[in-house]
């Protein structure tokens, strides 16, 4: 797998005020901590999203949390490989390896810590690419892993 193909999940989440961000991003932390070992999450700086970084015995994976840019109340989650997921990965396209089975697990230990929230609606993942989009899929066991 590579960064043409990267997993990504969209949700629906209420934003009922001003700290609403920062209440979902500690919701979702607590729920993440009930699916892996630790859980670290950080503010991109000038940004308005999170890294979050998901470790499970050896397995490490992140995850880029934001708002969506399309549709207010909608937020993205896209997960890669460990700490070697940047931004100057992305700009450059870097094909990384990523262990298809080891990163399949982790989608599917992120989307039982987000159907575990209340008020999260309309979750579905998709792979996405610099060019190409698959059809979202209601969990990360129904995308095509191995032939994206």
């Amino acid at each position: 797998m590579s960064h043409e193909n990267t997993p990504h999940a969209c949700f629906k989440a209420p934003s009922p005020g001003s700290g609403a961000a920062s209440d979902l991003l500690q919701l979702i932390e607590q729920h993440l901590r009930d699916q892996f070992d630790s859980v670290r999450v950080r503010k991109a700086p000038g940004l308005t999203s999170w890294l979050v970084v998901l470790n499970s015995g050896t397995q490490t994976v992140a995850a880029v949390i934001g708002p969506s840019k399309y549709d207010p109340g909608e937020w993205i989650l896209i997960v890669g490989p460990g700490e070697r997921l940047g931004l100057l990965d992305r700009l450059l396209r870097t094909n990384l390896s990523v262990p298809t089975p080891e990163l399949k697990h982790a989608c599917s230990r992120i989307d039982r810590a987000l159907a575990a929230i209340p008020g999260l609606s309309a979750v579905r993942w998709y792979f996405e690419g610099t060019q190409t989009q698959s059809a979202a899929v209601t969990t990360p066991d129904e995308l095509l892993w191995g032939r994206e």
